[in-house]
Parts: C-alpha cells; structure tokens; sequence
C-alpha cells in the first residue's frame, strides 16, 4: 500500500509532464455567414466556417488550434453592410498545442548543417545549434548526407531522424510559433 501511494503522484506527475502542450481553451470569434446558408442545418454551417478559419493555425499566445470541439453560444447576428453577410458572434471550445519552455518534445529533423539541425514537432521549427548537442560530431559527407555523430558511431543524427528534443527557447509569433532546443541533457537526442 504504501509503495502505491508513493508511485501514485509521481506516475500522475510524470503523465502531466507529458500532455500538458495540449490545452482545451474557451475563445470568442466572429463568423461571417452568406444569406444561401440560412436555414435548419445553420448551426453546422457556422461550425464548418469556423474550423475552416481557424484549425491548423497558429493563434498567437494559445498555440495551434488543433480541433474546434464545439460552439457553445451563438451571438444575435449583425449585417456586413458591404457583403450582406451575417456576423455571427461565436463562444466555442477548440483543443490547442502550445509547446513551453523545459518541455521535451519528440520531433522529426528536417534539416543538418555544420551550424546545427532543423527539426519539425508537429507545426514548431525547432532549431538546435551545434553547441547544444553535447558530443556529437558534424560530418559534412556520410553517404552523401550530413550527419552528426555520438561517441559511438552507431549514435547518429541524419535527416529524417527522430529524436527528442528539450525546449530551452520560444518565439511566438501572430502566426508561428518558432523553438531552439538542445540535445546535451539526459535522456535527450
């Protein structure tokens, strides 16, 4: 008994450590609807219009709106005098991605040069600069591709590589949102 209760909050704590990039927000946003689509099914048609304007982009300091799960208000509609349109004030809940600073992240490399790699996480350009993978060693020419080695030559790092990579910096951006990494921790390449 006393083992679980021991285990218990650390296991909670670790699985914490992993999902918490992912966040369910609640955001208001305007959906402009044209006349043709009034009608019974006009709650489906704003829902369409408003994933369509806002899942897979980067919404500033919330991340990336991965999924819009659901409306849950609709706002009295106002005319867009020169479209004719209606304004629909919207309340909904979407589901976001939205990396911090410490959080380890799995990604893919893009990108090798004597500078240091690009790797993709999902939407986030992680750069990861030579000086910040630990022992690793550049080669220009493997095989026609430049790769970074480990003590054993086995330990490689080559485009297409997956690795896992610790956040040490952000830039967010309006539309993007932009990471440097390192690899010279644990655990970590």
């Amino acid at each position: 008994v006393s083992t679980q209760s021991t285990w218990g909050p650390f296991l909670i704590g670790l699985l914490r450590l992993q999902i918490n990039m992912f966040f369910t927000i609640f955001r208001n946003d305007v959906i402009a609807l044209s006349p043709k689509h009034f009608g019974k099914n006009i709650q489906e048609r704003l829902l369409d219009q408003l994933r369509k304007k806002v899942e897979g982009k980067c919404c500033g300091r919330y991340g990336y709106t991965i999924i819009v799960t659901r409306i849950d208000e609709v706002g009295e509609p106002r005319l867009h005098e020169d479209t004719g349109d209606a304004l629909f004030p919207v309340k909904y809940v979407a589901l976001v991605f939205r990396p911090f600073r410490n959080e380890i992240l799995q990604a893919i490399v893009k990108n090798v040069n004597q500078n240091g790699l690009f790797a993709q996480a999902g939407p986030i350009e992680i750069f990861i600069s030579s000086t910040r993978m630990g022992e690793m060693i550049f080669d220009g020419n493997h095989d026609g591709m430049p790769v970074y080695y480990g003590n054993n030559l086995e330990d490689r790092i080559a485009q297409g590589t997956k690795i896992r990579v610790k956040i040490i910096g952000l830039h967010i951006a309006h539309e993007k949102i932009a990471a440097i990494g390192c690899l010279d921790e644990d655990f970590l390449g």
